[in-house]
């Protein structure tokens, strides 16, 4: 029998269906985009996004995913204002309950606090190495480790040492010694834009900062 008018609410990531047969049974329907999963896959629980699959689960009587679902069913049917962003929140939730109970109570997720992966690691000082003279942002880094920005900020100062924005700074004073060594006509201006500063006054003081001399010392050294 197919559903009653009205009965289908659809927002961009997320939509219920409530199908109704004659008697007392009913059965709701909640559909999360793929990307959605994959996303709180490797933002909450470090997984890899493209090997994390839902298998079918019929059947299924968990009281915290029912719980999640019908918030989103019932946020979708208000429609009030600020819906959608509720409706997204509930969806993470749900989506969350969903890997929760797929992964098994048992799995230990990663810490905030451990180190970040090496092959995480390789794939960063990589971006940032080629992203250099740009402005390479946390958000950015996270992404690249398929972590949230809270996350990877930690992991990547326990596998480094330094926060990932003094991180990109000395990647940078590095490069404008190399500079300063191999080619005597630039100007302190132009390494410092061959290296990412912003300025040159911004160059010098992080360059004395981290070398403890001034490149025009470095230079004449």
């Amino acid at each position: 029998m197919p559903p009653p008018a009205g009965s289908i609410a659809v927002v961009p990531a997320y939509s219920s269906v409530l199908w109704r047969w004659q008697g007392s049974k009913d059965s709701l329907h909640i559909f999360l985009e793929p990307s959605l999963v994959e996303r709180v896959a490797a933002e909450s629980f470090e997984l890899d996004p493209t090997r994390t699959v839902v298998p079918p689960l019929v059947g299924l009587n968990v009281p915290e995913l029912r719980s999640a679902m019908l918030a989103v069913d019932a946020e979708l049917r208000v429609g009030g204002v600020g819906g959608s962003l509720l409706v997204e929140s509930l969806a993470k939730v749900l989506a969350v309950h969903l890997i929760r109970h797929i992964t098994g109570p048992r799995r230990e997720l990663a810490s905030a606090d451990g180190v970040l992966p090496r092959h995480k690691l390789r794939r960063v000082v990589e971006y940032i190495m080629e992203n250099l003279g740009g402005s390479p942002t946390l958000e950015q880094m996270a992404a690249v480790a398929h972590l949230s920005p809270y996350h990877f900020a930690r992991q990547f100062k326990a596998a480094t040492g330094l926060p990932p924005h003094q991180y990109v700074i000395t990647r940078r004073v590095e490069r404008a010694q190399h500079l300063l060594r191999t080619d005597g006509r630039l100007g302190l201006a132009e390494v410092a834009f061959r290296s990412g500063f912003a300025n040159q006054n911004h160059f010098c003081f992080q360059f004395k900062r981290i070398v403890g001399v001034t490149p025009g010392q470095f230079r004449s050294a």
